[in-house]
């Protein structure tokens, strides 16, 4: 496993909140762009009382390219944790890439040109925001046929959730797991799609939640206000259950 189990179960056993989908690695993606970006992204997760942040940078390419960018996100993830400790922020990160769904996703984790969320059998897919529903079926099964549990990261986004959220019920009884942003909860991507995440908590379908945090100062990994709202509108258990239990059981590999 990529992080040191003793270390990740510590951390599970504090209690400390985990974030599994962040691109807070520089200049690998639309995320952080400089170090100093990554650092303040770190400090801000700590304070909100997060300790394990998944480290999903985008990955889109294939081929050579595919190969080239996962030695620069290992490298980019050593150093990350080398500053971490040098400036001593507890932060625990975990590897692990949020894949855009071609069609061979599967393929490509078979072949170890992406990376599963901590080196388990769970893989943070995305698709298309107007991806044909009969796309998203096709891709998730093809996983789930090769061993893998592919967590769907921000259904609540997906332009055919919009038109029938049963759908998502649906992939979660083949075995797929939901990731709902803070974003779409607190109202940052509009009216319409902070009505689906609402639809799909209230379903009790949601695995985990999720910052999908990229800037220190927009999409942040500020997760305060969540908590206040997760505390609010969705129960005393919300919190322990979707920012700690169901992440850790996927950081676990359980």
């Amino acid at each position: 496993m990529d992080m040191a189990m003793a270390a990740a179960e510590n951390m599970v056993m504090a209690n400390q909140l985990i974030d599994i989908h962040t691109h807070i690695l520089p200049g690998l993606d639309d995320g952080a762009e400089k170090w100093k970006d990554a650092l303040a992204m770190a400090r801000m997760s700590v304070k909100a009382g997060v300790g394990v942040v998944l480290a999903t940078s985008h990955s889109r390419e294939r081929g050579r390219e595919s190969a080239e960018y996962l030695v620069r996100y290992v490298r980019t993830l050593n150093r990350f944790r080398s500053l971490l400790a040098e400036y001593q922020i507890p932060l625990q990160i975990g590897a692990g890439m949020e894949i855009m769904a071609d069609g061979h996703v599967a393929e490509r984790l078979d072949a170890g040109e992406v990376l599963t969320l901590n080196k388990t059998r769970y893989a943070l897919v995305e698709f298309e925001l107007d991806s044909p529903v009969q796309l998203i079926y096709r891709e998730l099964d093809r996983l789930l046929d090769r061993g893998y549990v592919p967590v769907v990261a921000h259904p609540e986004r997906y332009h055919c959730i919009t038109r029938s959220v049963e759908d998502a019920a649906i992939w979660t009884e083949m075995g797929a797991l939901l990731q709902i942003n803070k974003g779409s909860i607190l109202g940052g991507f509009g009216r319409e799609i902070q009505t689906n995440a609402d639809q799909l908590l209230r379903m009790g379908i949601v695995y985990a939640l999720a910052s999908d945090a990229h800037r220190p100062y927009i999409r942040t990994p500020d997760i305060r206000e969540l908590i206040e709202v997760l505390h609010t509108d969705y129960g005393e258990n919300a919190v322990k259950m979707l920012l700690h239990d169901n992440p850790a059981a996927i950081l676990l590999g359980k």
